[in-house]
């Protein structure tokens, strides 16, 4: 296994193992640098458009962030054909793939350690009855749990430490973790009628 020297912010020194780490860790501490000298350009504004198909007969909705779009959809018993995941399970999503992306490709190689992979599961319970407004029910996401299974050599310690950090930094995760308020708008707009 090659070792290299880093240069970091030139008051310290680190030896990195292997090539792949290498290079991901040089490609993220150049952002460091970036981020240190213009503190703005860390700053992300991500934005997803829904939308649902004027006039046509379908259940499902478009989601589009930039140039990338997909569906949406709910199950039968909400209004919608089940043809595709629906919104709960983006949102799980996004916690599992938070987990397991920064935790391979931005944490560990910051942190120095090897890890070859993660595997996220979560889950949670909803009860429909409350989106359909049966008295008694709540439609709230409820019992979350996250498990989350990294594969490496290193030290048992080293690993637990980049779980504690990752619940720390992780975007979506803190976004459960603590209330976070959200700004709503209504815009009301007569229907478009073809020609």
């Amino acid at each position: 296994m090659s070792f290299t020297l880093l240069k970091i912010n030139d008051k310290r020194q680190v030896f990195l193992r292997g090539s792949g780490l290498n290079k991901k860790a040089a490609k993220l501490r150049k952002y460091l640098k970036l981020f240190e000298k213009e503190p703005e350009a860390g700053l992300f504004k991500p934005t997803v458009k829904a939308f649902t198909k004027n006039g046509l007969v379908i259940a499902r909705a478009c989601m589009r962030a930039g140039d990338i779009t997909w569906k949406v959809d709910l199950p039968p018993c909400l209004g919608g054909k089940g043809a595709t995941i629906g919104p709960v399970h983006y949102l799980l999503g996004a916690l599992a793939g938070c987990a397991a992306s920064l935790i391979k490709n931005t944490l560990a190689p910051l942190m120095e350690y090897s890890v070859d992979s993660v595997e996220v599961d979560v889950q949670c319970n909803i009860d429909v009855r409350g989106i359909l407004g049966m008295e008694g029910a709540t439609g709230d996401i409820r019992n979350v749990s996250l498990t989350v299974t990294v594969h490496s050599d290193e030290a048992p310690d080293k690993i637990e430490k980049l779980f504690e950090i990752w619940k720390q930094r992780a975007p979506v995760f803190l976004c459960f973790q603590k209330p976070v308020h959200i700004s709503t708008n209504l815009i009301i707009k007569k229907p478009l009628h073809k020609c």
